[in-house]
């Protein structure tokens, strides 16, 4: 791990399969710049939610913010449990499993693997 050696600010640009902070980081960034806040946003994640990193590390940058996530995956794809717990210890609404929030969401984040 860089940051045990390092005196300056690390930032985890990913590790793989797991995480993506750095694009949750620039997706943040254009919600904010287009909508102009985070705050009070319904926001949607679909596609392939079990394996996609950005989603998993979109979905822990937003416990900083008063939200409510809604999950759409197909079959066998849905958020991991691990996310969907450590968004839900942050106090964030989880729903998931309707296609037509798509089209009622503030922010829809579609990952395609």
């Amino acid at each position: 791990n860089a940051s045990r050696h390092c005196r300056k600010p690390v930032i985890n640009a990913g590790d793989g399969v797991g995480e993506h902070p750095t694009q949750a980081l620039l997706d943040v960034f254009t919600i904010r710049e287009e909508l102009g806040t985070v705050n009070g946003m319904t926001i949607t994640m679909v596609g392939d939610l079990k394996h996609g990193r950005t989603v998993h590390s979109l979905a822990k940058l937003l416990t900083q913010y008063r939200i409510t996530l809604r999950y759409v995956a197909p079959k066998n794809l849905h958020m991991p449990a691990e996310i969907i717990s450590f968004v839900a210890s942050k106090g964030i609404k989880q729903v998931g499993k309707q296609h037509s929030w798509i089209w009622t969401a503030d922010m829809v984040s579609n990952t395609l693997n």
